[in-house]
């Protein structure tokens, strides 16, 4: 997390080397910025904690994948449509 009310990453992909009146989004931010005006800080810490929550949703999938078929209706289905919702995949 940064500046109090943000969520960010250390990950520049898909970010602009500046954008913020020619300022450093790291520099201002304390990162890139991913999501600003977050009033209660456990809404972001659950942002910030989303990406490691969607990889490991993604192993457990796939690990259950691997080990045969998954009945729909179940925890893991529904995981599986999650991540179908996600990736658009």
């Amino acid at each position: 997390m940064g500046r109090p009310g943000t969520v960010v990453t250390d990950n520049s992909d898909g970010f602009p080397a500046n954008n913020i009146d020619g300022r450093s989004e790291i520099a201002y931010y304390g990162g890139y910025l991913i999501a600003e005006s977050i009033l209660k800080s456990d809404d972001a810490k659950l942002l910030a904690e989303s990406k490691n929550m969607f990889e490991l949703l993604s192993k457990i999938v796939e690990w259950e994948l691997d080990e045969g078929e998954i009945i729909e209706g179940s925890t893991t289905f529904k995981m599986k449509e999650i991540i179908e919702r996600i990736t658009g995949k």
